[in-house]
């Protein structure tokens, strides 16, 4: 027989276990679009095509850096193990 506390806090802990388990799985922004677009810049870029356009190019390569940094940023570290 284990001490009322002890009940107790097994209890609650199960309660939290059920809440957790319960919630729904959070959903963050694709990567992928925002890779894919970083690739055809650095391409365009890289092989001088579009001169006329390379501050914009860069502007945009900026913009796009800093969009996927705050999407891997806002991405959970990993899976709480539930015990």
């Amino acid at each position: 027989m284990s001490h009322p506390i002890v009940e107790d806090e097994l209890e609650q802990l199960e309660r939290v276990r059920d809440r957790l388990a319960e919630l729904p799985e959070v959903k963050t922004a694709s990567e992928e679009p925002i890779v894919r677009e970083l690739e055809e810049l650095r391409a365009q870029l890289v092989s001088g095509s579009e001169n006329k356009d390379r501050m914009a190019m860069l502007a945009e390569w900026q913009r796009q850096e800093a969009v996927l940094k705050q999407i891997r940023a806002g991405k959970p570290a990993g899976e709480v193990d539930l015990g």
